[in-house]
């Protein structure tokens, strides 16, 4: 039996920024057919990476699952867990789970060329 990562993937799952409206959004396309789907959680809400957790038919089905994405809202200086059905994407999530604080925007894709460990 095939796995995800043995087939032919049909879709990018992705985060992307507006700027001018203080606000990112994620969006799901469809690199056959070019077909789009976005879901804003919000203005002043900031996306980062989607990582998907495959259902029981991810092998033969690859949007049978659900994308995990850690959004911050500015606004309210919180964080959450956006939970989006991989079928079903624009509809929004289908659970948000806050967190008692915030995260802070780009934590796990900050990168810098100097190195802040220990001294050797």
């Amino acid at each position: 039996m095939p796995t995800p990562s043995d087939m032919q993937h049909s879709s990018l799952e992705a985060w992307f920024s507006h700027a001018a409206q203080h606000q990112t959004a994620f969006t799901r396309v469809d690199t056959h057919t070019g077909e789009a789907q976005t879901w804003f959680p919000g203005r002043r809400c900031f996306c980062e990476e989607l990582v998907f957790v495959p259902g029981p038919n991810a092998a033969t089905k690859e949007d049978d699952g659900y994308l995990l994405g850690l959004v911050y809202d500015a606004a309210k200086h919180k964080s959450f867990l956006s939970i989006l059905d991989a079928s079903n994407f624009s509809k929004g999530p289908v659970a948000k789970l806050w967190l008692k604080h915030h995260v802070p925007h780009g934590l796990h894709g900050f990168f810098s060329p100097k190195y802040f460990g220990p001294e050797s």
